[in-house]
């Protein structure tokens, strides 16, 4: 948290597009542990089920640095608790671009419990890229267009 609470205290950027201000650190860490107590109220059978409305999810954010917005990436909190527990958890990314974070944060898991849904490729994913580098140069027009 060092350097969260240093670019917070200054009103800094981690990237161009995530920003850290003086709310960053509680307004973060509240919607990590919004989700995380969501999770053990449903393990203790205190409710059937339930949902977090947190923004920013952080699907671009990774456990070792903060991007695309996100501080943090509140669902791989979650999913990793599920992993421990033995649980086998499935993160539905339902978005209009990839979430490189998530799977950064999962790329070496044998269990992989990601699943995407993107409503329009803007930002293609590194598999795209590496898989095929034609397609990257598509996708970046189709962007340029929208």
């Amino acid at each position: 948290m060092n350097t969260l609470e240093k670019l917070s205290k200054q009103n800094k950027e981690f990237d161009s597009d995530t920003y850290c201000c003086s709310g960053t650190i509680e307004a973060s860490t509240t919607a990590v542990y919004s989700n995380l107590t969501m999770l053990k109220s449903i393990l203790n059978k205190e409710v059937n089920n339930g949902l977090v409305l947190s923004r920013p999810p952080g699907h671009h954010a990774s456990f070792s640095h903060s991007s695309g917005f996100c501080i943090h990436n509140n669902i791989t909190y979650v999913a990793n608790e599920c992993l421990k527990k033995g649980l086998r958890p499935v993160i539905v990314d339902w978005d209009i671009h990839h979430g490189d974070g998530t799977q950064k944060d999962f790329y070496d898991n044998p269990q992989k419990p990601i699943k995407e849904i993107t409503k329009k490729v803007i930002i293609p994913s590194f598999d795209e890229i590496q898989n095929n580098p034609r397609s990257r140069s598509a996708k970046l027009r189709i962007a340029e267009k929208i």
